[in-house]
């Protein structure tokens, strides 16, 4: 079972587990996520994913999918995932992250599911100094951001639920990046939360009010530097965490890695990228300061690679291509950005029809 499947990563997530031939079940609000992708992926693997639209707030949706199917494991990753929403709105991220995930464990509990894949994120670090970059898992968790909180909460649940029979898995993600090479899903949230998907629909005539928000800090060129992923490697990474529970080890112990590059690019860096490839001048507009930004956040992912085998196979110019494929598509288009830019009857000033 996938909770948030129909979204983001959930539905590379999908993809990744239905080529390996398993079966998938999806719960998922819809509110980020969308269903249109849940109907691509049941035309093109018959008869191997069933989507139940269901909200993890609701005990009785989660008591639903769990005791009328044979569930073995769960990927979890349904959640409200803005930094800054969520230090405006603190309840409402307790809500949808950490009471959910409490619902969750409530269930897999009395259905007698015994293993999940968690979600985390690179926020739980809080800031980190410079010199201990790339940062371990065995840095303290420290979060400066009600998101990060609600995550190490969730982290902190599913160590006591060790104690009622479940065994984990903590993937802690950095920054995600790319969409699937179909073209078919991707980033859904408009307007965009997050740096280089911004910067590409800014140059698709998609998102004119991009400005840059990055304090100044003192890193090679003044502008914040973080850890890029893409997002079909981090697939990739839940389908071996998944693994490693139905082998022998995982069964029997829970862990927590990291899933970065180790490599670090900055704020102009990937504006400069993004440029290179979409061959366009992006305007540097200066706009306020986000609160809480760290000069540098970095992973060490060698505990994923040594513990799952996994390695990032995908590059920073393959997540931009992706990206602007992605936002171009017909599937973008129609169902996230139309909605949500004529939701108020006419387009934002600049912005392309």
């Amino acid at each position: 079972m996938i909770t948030g499947g129909a979204g983001y990563i959930g539905t590379h997530v999908c993809k990744e587990l239905l080529e390996e031939g398993h079966q998938v079940i999806v719960i998922d609000n819809l509110i980020t996520g969308r269903e249109g992708a849940m109907t691509y992926l049941q035309e093109r693997y018959p008869n191997q994913l069933i989507f139940i639209k269901g909200d993890l707030i609701n005990p009785s949706d989660i008591e639903g999918v769990l005791g009328h199917h044979q569930i073995d494991s769960v990927v979890h990753l349904a959640g409200s995932l803005s930094v800054r929403d969520s230090n405006s709105q603190p309840v409402r991220y307790v809500e949808n992250n950490s009471i959910t995930t409490l619902n969750l464990l409530n269930g897999m509990v009395k259905y007698g599911v015994g293993e999940v894949v968690f979600a985390s994120t690179a926020a739980v670090y809080g800031k980190v100094d410079q010199s201990l970059m790339p940062i371990k898992e065995t840095q303290p968790a420290d979060p400066n951001s009600v998101y990060g909180i609600t995550k190490l909460m969730n982290e902190q649940f599913l160590k006591i639920y060790e104690g009622k029979g479940i065994k984990h898995t903590i993937l802690r993600f950095f920054n995600v990046m790319g969409a699937d090479e179909s073209g078919r899903f991707g980033y859904n949230t408009y307007p965009p939360e997050h740096l280089m998907q911004s910067a590409i629909l800014n140059v698709l005539g998609m998102y004119p009010e991009f400005k840059l928000t990055y304090p100044q800090v003192n890193t090679r060129d003044g502008s914040t530097i973080r850890d890029y992923i893409h997002v079909s490697d981090i697939a990739h990474a839940i389908r071996l965490g998944l693994e490693r529970h139905w082998s022998g080890e995982g069964r029997e112990t829970s862990e927590i890695m990291n899933l970065g590059s180790e490599k670090g690019q900055s704020t102009l860096e990937i504006i400069n990228a993004v440029e290179a490839q979409l061959g366009v001048q992006i305007p540097r507009i200066k706009g306020e300061t986000r609160p809480g930004e760290d000069p540098m956040t970095i992973a060490d992912p060698s505990k994923a690679k040594r513990v799952l085998g996994w390695m990032p196979e995908r590059t920073l110019d393959e997540g931009i291509i992706g990206l602007r494929d992605w936002f171009m598509s017909r599937e973008f288009v129609r169902e996230v950005y139309e909605p949500k830019i004529l939701r108020e009857g006419q387009l934002p000033p600049g912005a392309k029809k």
